[in-house]
């Protein structure tokens, strides 16, 4: 019953589609006839060029035409399969895994040099041990900088997050 149902679908598929072409479109700019009938044994090269039975033979080069993709004939469309639930563990999991391995691709690139590194991190607290010769000359100018800084990354942070 379930074969028979499925041969029914094959058939409607198909009859959608269209017959089924004596020869397909890329074959009738070489071939003499319109079928794959007279099609008799392989011919050289040499032959084909030297002879008037082949005379569409010229037309080939080099060059490849990629036709566009279709679904066969016969198949049926159907909806994609659905997606497994997962835990609360697991998605923490997945999550925890796709960051770090974010996080090891940033610093792959960095080693190779294809992206500059990020600045350092500054702020009030370990401002004389990170800019210590800056923040001995002009503490004032060194210390506007680092408060802008970390505004501008708790700005950023506040519009990651809405």
């Amino acid at each position: 019953s379930t074969v028979a149902k499925r041969v029914m679908l094959a058939d409607d598929n198909i009859s959608k589609e269209g017959p089924i072409p004596e020869i397909e479109w890329w074959d009738k700019f070489i071939m003499v006839s319109e079928s794959y009938n007279n099609v008799d044994a392989p011919v050289s090269h040499e032959e084909m060029e030297g002879s008037a039975i082949y005379p569409k033979y010229r037309e080939i080069t080099h060059l490849i035409e990629h036709p566009i993709s279709k679904p066969p004939p016969g198949s049926t469309k159907s909806d994609p399969p659905l997606s497994v639930m997962l835990t609360k563990k697991e998605r923490r999991k997945l999550r925890t895994q796709r960051r770090l391995e974010r996080q090891r691709d940033e610093q792959e690139k960095i080693r190779l040099g294809l992206i500059a590194p990020p600045p350092p991190k500054v702020r009030i607290a370990n401002l004389m041990r990170v800019l210590c010769s800056e923040a001995v000359q002009d503490p004032t100018k060194v210390e506007a900088t680092v408060r802008a800084q970390a505004a501008e990354r708790q700005k950023k942070h506040f519009k990651s997050k809405c």
